[in-house]
């Protein structure tokens, strides 16, 4: 009797073990999906902007409500959740003795809405001889894009 009681009581725990992995495994991929539905669901505010050349002390949410301006959109401060540059600051490399300047890196904004995100692409495709005179202060003004951002 007391072999069969033991059985059970390991056949339970058992039991009890595997319900309880597979319920942490459900709630976790449950969380995970939702994650990543935040996840994508918070890029659709997100666009680049290239082709702009880095600044050293350069406020980038500025930059942002002028490129706006210069596209023809009305854009206040308090429309953009975050902005910044992707990635490290690129350093020249060296040709033929001499230094070339950098590739500057992609301008990333965060807009509050999603319209305003399709505004600015929108305006942005509608003229397409915007350029960063009056934006940047380089020795030559050049076209700067505006897109969805492709990878992260």
């Amino acid at each position: 009797m007391k072999e069969k009681v033991n059985n059970i009581v390991t056949r339970i725990a058992e039991a009890e073990a595997k319900i309880s992995a597979s319920k942490c495994d459900d709630i976790q991929v449950k969380i995970e999906r939702r994650l990543n539905y935040r996840d994508q669901t918070s890029f659709l505010n997100d666009l680049e902007i290239t082709g702009l050349d880095e600044l050293a002390n350069e406020n980038p949410i500025y930059l942002i409500t002028i490129i706006a301006q210069k596209v023809g959109i009305s854009l206040d401060e308090c429309d953009i959740v975050s902005a910044g540059r992707k990635g490290k600051r690129r350093s020249g490399d060296v040709i033929n003795g001499e230094g070339a300047v950098p590739r500057p890196q992609p301008l990333v904004v965060r807009l509050a809405r999603r319209t305003l995100r399709d505004q600015l692409i929108r305006a942005a495709r509608s003229r397409p001889g915007v350029d960063t005179a009056g934006i940047v202060n380089t020795v030559q003004s050049r076209r700067f894009y505006i897109n969805e951002p492709l990878n992260w």
